[in-house]
């Protein structure tokens, strides 16, 4: 067994993170209540992927990515609900269907893959749960994905820089209360906002067949 730092699994890597960002389910954490400012726990994963292209020996990584993405690590948080993220992390390296194994000269080989998977909460999951949704059942997107959506949702084009932007969805699809996680390179928050914004509104979330106010977390390529 050797560590690698899932470099084979580029090909896949915006394929898993459309489906992390469509399909995470964020835990309650009603321990936090009061909180003002938006919350992002992140939990480091190491896991196996056997000759059959399936997940093996899911835990939490022994070894900790320091920098995982953007932002600072909530280690203390993980405390407070680490089997309650740990069993969702679980559920959604199994149910990803696009894991590849490692081969040498067309050999598998056994090697532990690393993903660090977040959760984030907007403020306002803890300052106005009335009128929030967490965990909708049909979760917010895109009306018209056209070339600029290619540009800076995906990446296609390349960029000098990107930022992390966790937004609330209207119930008429329209980004508020934009809030910044965490930025990289040359980009500013403000033109990062701009730019998606020139998007449109969203398709709304849909909870028990009623539109609703939810969160959405988004990576701005500029």
């Amino acid at each position: 067994m050797r560590y690698n730092n899932h470099l084979e699994l580029q090909k896949t890597e915006f394929e898993f993170n459309e489906f992390i960002m469509l399909n995470l389910i964020n835990p309650e954490v009603e321990s936090l209540n009061g909180l003002n400012g938006e919350m992002l726990i992140e939990v480091d994963i190491e896991f196996e992927i056997d000759s059959n292209n399936i997940p093996q020996n899911i835990k939490k990584a022994e070894q900790f990515n320091g920098i995982p993405r953007m932002v600072s690590f909530k280690k203390e948080l993980l405390k407070i609900q680490d089997d309650l993220f740990l069993n969702e992390c679980i559920r959604v390296i199994t149910d990803f269907k696009n894991w590849k194994q490692h081969k040498k000269d067309n050999q598998y080989i056994n090697i532990k893959f690393f993903k660090t998977i977040y959760f984030a909460y907007h403020s306002e999951y803890f300052r106005n749960k009335n009128d929030f949704e967490l965990n909708p059942d049909i979760k917010p997107y895109f009306r018209i994905k056209n070339d600029k959506y290619e540009r800076i949702i995906k990446c296609k084009y390349g960029c000098d820089g990107v930022a992390n932007l966790l937004c609330i969805v209207e119930k008429n699809g329209e980004l508020s209360n934009i809030e910044l996680i965490g930025i990289s390179g040359k980009i500013s928050s403000e033109f990062a906002i701009k730019e998606l914004k020139t998007l449109g509104n969203l398709e709304p979330a849909i909870k028990d067949g009623k539109k609703v106010r939810t969160q959405i977390d988004l990576l701005i390529y500029i």
